[in-house]
């Protein structure tokens, strides 16, 4: 019998010396919202080990726990000029909606 392990879901950037595939080795948190990861190139040649930054920038698709239970600084992301403007329905990103004009 074979123990399944859960699979954790994987970051893929690119090594800035050599542009393989790098790996998280270990992460911080700077805030609800930003986090520094110290990443390591997987080529076995090149080794590489460097620094990014993985920031949350805006919020397509609202929680739906009661706005009393999110992080306010969430709350911002959602409630931009986009959303103002659109209202809860408004369209995504790249959506074939056009502004009218």
């Amino acid at each position: 019998m074979s123990i399944e392990r859960e699979q954790q879901p994987s970051l893929s950037l690119r090594c800035p010396a050599c542009s393989g595939p790098a790996r998280v080795r270990n992460s911080q948190d700077l805030s609800s919202s930003t986090r520094k990861l110290y990443m390591q190139c997987k080529d076995t040649r090149c080794r590489c080990i460097f620094e990014s930054i993985a920031e949350t920038t805006k919020v397509f698709a609202p929680s739906m726990l009661p706005e009393s239970e999110q992080n306010p600084q969430m709350l911002r992301m959602r409630k931009g000029k986009n959303f103002a403007a659109k209202g809860k329905g408004g369209a995504l990103p790249n959506s074939s909606e056009e502004p009218a004009g």
